[in-house]
């Protein structure tokens, strides 16, 4: 009896091959969307681990604004300290062998903290050599050389003995982990690149930071990580300030034997900065959580319709072998065994589909991924896939839960009948009238199979509300998938064509006497329509969470600058803030969860900190930035203000060709064309377009499953019924039009139903997508909703395609088994 049962089992799954194959795809589907988007991040944050851990990235990175002296180093003993090593670094504008001027951070080489990763070539081996940038420079920079422009200020030019470069190397650095490479006081206000060289290339005799690094082998990003650091920190800091003064002490020492006044030594500023601060790390996090967030609410859904399926799928099953179950009962077997045969029917399914959807989401996703975050990360190519059989085990408690669940509860209910009345097979339900009958004008003028099909969708109203929440929840998917790349696809455009308005950002020599500045306006009268001057300046907010980096902007007349840059919320101009407050942008206020009123405080480039209400809040999509005037900002930082940039806006087209003659112009150290900006960040937003079209490709699959399976189970319910039709002489298109216009009618719904469902799990999903110095113009595209619809208005015309063959061969003879 066992093997007849086991042959009974193995037949009923290969009769039925089309349903259990779709009942592994949708378990599969759901598996592959929730494992995948969970551990994606993981693999992420991972691979970024034993990055950090390689390169030994530093802990804390201790700064003073007189800088520390070289023996310091040697002064600290910490039972917990494993390293600490002393740099300099110096922003110079710089030359490449094609003389292109850009601005270039020179950092010291450090050989136990942040070492480097040398992608091609060397380290440099003596004061002459430098390694460069993997990200800005390919292969063909090495053996070339490096020049420093005549256009630095005389300060900056002493403090470097060379000028000039032999690049020996690419490499990749912990401290630049992003594309972003930073703000400056030099040039343009954009950080371009990065070199490195020996110590002795730098012409002092000091540290500017101390980079140490404990005695600790924790995850990053974990609490624990960061439970160690706050331990320490106040040992550090007492440190930091101990020896910035020891240093500023022998300054002053110095300045009293040279004869030089004292007083004007700054007063002694240090303090400790976490890895937390480093733009890099912080912005790796931040991306990484992107996925998370996504995680949080995309899976739960796209099981959720999944999970209704498989259980419509199973309910189904059951009914159609109410004979078989009813036979069974009366040869003696026993519940468990009749229970046993869909039980791993239902078990075999769920296992094959979670176990393939979790090693096919754990690869596919973080895979997609990873190659479209490539376009900000370049520090390795390989990403560590991980296995968490943890998400294996809630795949398969879920699965097993929805599928064996629901297998039991039909075939309980279905088994406590007699024997006798489950031979008999079950009567269709009864026809009712329909409200749209009641409406004559409307109901008289459709024709008998119409009135047919309309009656037959509120008949069998299981099957109805199960097509209507797996077509809605289909279409809302695909909905969210084009409703994320909208809020992302198109803010370059929105920030550098409507609230960034000008042509150029012009950068000068902040070394200019009053006549080089009108002998350089009157030169760009030549290439520009207009201009205003502004001042640009590298600064931090103090946050809960550390320090944030943004773009202060002041200004001398405000109303001057409403033909550069436009100053709006939601689409409402906004006035200049009172004296003593700011204007910040609004993606900047989000991620300090500030509102207008409230306070922040602001650290200037000399280390001197003030508090600021803000006074207005304006709408910003790339980068964070503040306005203030030029004598609110002389009344926190304390110092004059030094315009050393133009917005300008170009004369005629030529906006390339123009730009290169206003470099040539003496005393203009560089110039950004918003053009070029603008669209490598349109390249950089492209990286979220991978997780994009793959949640649409997921979703656009799962409606196929859905409607094939629903489909499936409609046809095999009504058998009899679509027999009784092809006997009364319906032809072939009529009695296929029977059984679908009733899935037309029905797709319809499902997509209206769809729409707002979509609109709202956008908003929520949005809500929880957060990228530091980007926000999103959080919206959908009317062509969205009508691609999304198209879409499953396509698939549900292939499965009406596909079950034609199916309907075509129902046989004749079925409509003369009467139900007694």
């Amino acid at each position: 009896m066992k093997k007849s049962f086991w042959k009974n089992i193995f037949r009923t799954i290969r009769e039925s091959i089309g349903r259990y194959v779709a009942l592994c795809l949708i378990v599969m589907l759901g598996v592959i969307f929730y494992v995948g988007l969970k551990i994606t991040t993981v693999d992420m944050i991972d691979t970024a681990n034993d990055f950090y851990a390689d390169t030994n990235f530093y802990d804390y990175l201790l700064v003073s604004n007189v800088g520390f002296d070289r023996d310091a180093v040697n002064n600290i003993k910490n039972d917990n300290l494993n390293y600490i090593e002393g740099a300099v670094y110096q922003d110079l504008i710089s030359k490449d062998h094609n003389e292109k001027e850009s601005v270039i951070r020179f950092h010291s080489i450090t050989q136990n903290v942040n070492r480097l990763v040398v992608v091609k070539g060397r380290l440099p081996e003596n004061n002459n050599e430098c390694v460069v940038d993997a990200r800005y420079y390919n292969e063909s920079a090495i053996g070339t050389a490096i020049s420093i422009s005549d256009n630095n200020s005389e300060d900056n030019l002493k403090k470097i003995k060379n000028r000039e470069f032999t690049v020996v190397g690419l490499v990749d650095s912990p401290i630049y982990l992003s594309y972003q490479r930073g703000t400056t006081n030099v040039g343009n206000g954009q950080i371009s690149s990065f070199a490195y060289v020996d110590f002795d290339a730098f012409d002092l005799n000091y540290y500017m930071t101390l980079f140490v690094d404990i005695d600790d082998e924790e995850f990053i990003y974990s609490d624990i990580y960061d439970d160690t650091i706050d331990k320490y920190i106040d040992e550090y800091k007492a440190f930091a300030e101990q020896s910035a003064n020891e240093y500023s002490d022998k300054i002053k020492q110095l300045y009293q034997l040279t004869g030089q006044d004292v007083s004007k030594l700054p007063e002694v500023n240090a303090q400790v900065l976490l890895r937390k601060d480093n733009l890099g790390y912080r912005t790796f996090k931040d991306n990484a959580d992107i996925v998370k967030s996504i995680a949080y609410i995309f899976p739960f859904f796209f099981v959720l319709v999944a999970a209704l399926v498989c259980i419509t799928t199973m309910s189904r099953m059951i009914e159609e072998e109410r004979t078989q179950i009813g036979v069974f009962k009366a040869l003696g077997y026993s519940y468990g065994n009749i229970f046993s045969k869909y039980i791993i029917y239902s078990l075999s399914a769920s296992l094959i589909g979670a176990v393939s959807g979790f090693y096919l989401g754990g690869y596919i996703f973080p895979s997609v991924i990873w190659k479209a975050y490539m376009l900000m990360y370049t520090f390795t190519d390989h990403l560590n896939i991980i296995n968490d059989f943890r998400l294996l085990l809630a795949s398969l408690i879920v699965s097993v839960a929805v599928l064996v669940g629901s297998t039991v509860i039909t075939c309980n209910s279905c088994i406590k009948e007699v024997p006798a009345s489950l031979i008999r097979p079950k009567a269709p339900p009864a026809g009712k009238r329909v409200l749209l009958e009641n409406i004559k004008f409307i109901w008289n003028r459709f024709k008998f199979d119409t009135k047919i099909s309309i009656r037959n969708c509120f008949r069998y109203k299981k099957r109805f509300f199960m097509m209507l929440i797996g077509i809605a929840g289909c279409t809302s998917l695909v909905i969210i998938g084009f409703g994320i790349k909208d809020s992302i696809s198109n803010i370059c455009d929105l920030q550098y064509g409507e609230i960034e308005k000008y042509d150029y950002l012009i950068a000068c020599d902040s070394e200019r006497t009053f006549s080089d500045t009108f002998m350089l306006e009157k030169e760009l009268n030549k290439y520009t329509s207009e201009y205003v001057k502004i001042s640009r300046i590298n600064s931090n907010v103090i946050a809960d969470d550390g320090k944030k980096t943004f773009s202060l902007v002041v200004y001398e007349d405000f109303n001057r600058l409403d033909k550069f840059v436009n100053f709006s919320d939601n689409n409402i101009k906004i006035s200049e803030a009172e004296e003593g407050k700011i204007l910040i942008s609004r993606n900047f206020a989000e991620s300090l969860k500030k509102e207008k009123g409230d306070i922040i405080t602001i650290e200037f480039d000399n280390l001197s900190r003030h508090d600021y209400v803000i006074g207005g809040i304006y709408d910003n999509y790339v980068n964070n930035y503040i306005y203030m005037s030029d004598k609110t900002y002389l009344e926190g930082s304390k110092q004059e203000c030094d315009y050393n940039c133009y917005y300008a806006l170009c004369a005629g087209d030529n906006v390339y060709e123009n730009s290169s003659d206003i470099s040539n112009i003496d005393k203009v150290v560089s110039v950004s064309v918003t053009r070029s900006t603008r669209d490598y960040f349109n390249e950089m937003v492209k990286s979220l377009n991978g997780i994009v079209y793959l949640v649409i490709a997921c979703a656009a699959i799962l409606a196929f499953v859905v409607l094939y399976n629903l489909n499936n189970i409609n046809i095999m319910e009504r058998e009899r019924e679509i027999a009784t039709i092809k006997v009364l002489g319906f032809f072939k298109n009529e009695a296929n039009m029977y059984v679908f216009r009733e899935n037309i009618i029905l797709t319809v719904f499902g997509i209206i139903c769809g729409m707002p469902l979509g609109f709202v799990m956008h908003r929520l999903i949005m809500d929880k997508i957060k990228v530091d110095m980007i926000c999103f113009d959080v919206h959908i595209e009317p062509l969205s909703y009508v691609y999304s619809s198209l879409i499953t208005i396509m698939f549900s015309i292939i499965v009406d395609f596909v079950m034609r063959r199916k309907i075509a061969d129902i046989n004749m003879s079925e409509s003369l088994k009467a139900i007694e």
